[in-house]
């Protein structure tokens, strides 16, 4: 069965957003930042699935914020802090890349700080994002892809409504070894289906 697609737009915001949850405000990162994405990702904890090492300096964190910058400006990625509004702390960041204006899809990346999992936090918040992303951006397709040995980002993706869609065998070396990778996606079908 052939679908109509929505007529063509741009994925990428003309204003980067600002999106609030029950608990949580999701908004773009800046140079504010800086310090609380230190204390984020000082943790092996938080890093051990991400395509990057511990941080052990906050320069590093003022380099990924520009990074992140550079990001907005060639309209290549959103990057969005997740501040926790009862006590005004950043507790996490989450990421939009590999944006395809043609076939309507985007890929999301996240981390957040230990001291918050197990709260719930990250679900209220990637849910946020993802309800933005269907129904304000258009998107019909969201892809995340996680190591088959993290388990907790593989329920949260779950939760989120994602299915698994297939595995990567040995894509990518972490520590002299190689390692697989779980392909997840969700349709904009999915989410207006109540899977969310």
């Amino acid at each position: 069965m052939i679908k109509e697609m929505s007529s063509p737009r741009t994925l990428f915001p003309t204003n980067l957003p600002v999106l609030f949850s029950e608990r949580c405000c999701l908004t773009p990162i800046e140079s504010a930042h800086q310090q609380p994405l230190f204390a984020l990702h000082k943790h092996n904890v938080v890093n051990d699935f991400l395509p990057y090492e511990t941080w052990l300096d906050a320069s590093q964190a003022s380099e990924f914020v520009q990074q992140v910058q550079q990001y907005h400006e060639s309209k290549a990625a959103i990057h969005l802090a997740v501040i926790h509004q009862k006590f005004d702390q950043l507790i996490g960041r989450l990421v939009v890349f590999n944006l395809d204006d043609k076939h309507r899809s985007v890929e999301i990346g996240y981390a957040f700080h230990p001291d918050f999992w197990g709260e719930g936090l990250a679900k209220e918040s990637c849910c946020r994002l993802i309800d933005y992303l269907l129904k304000e951006r258009g998107v019909h397709r969201i892809n995340a892809i996680v190591d088959t040995e993290n388990v907790a980002s593989i329920a949260l993706l779950r939760r989120c409504g994602f299915v698994h869609e297939g595995t990567m065998r040995e894509c990518r070396q972490k520590q002299r070894r190689w390692i697989d990778s779980a392909i997840f996606g969700l349709l904009s079908n999915d989410f207006n289906n109540g899977s969310t």
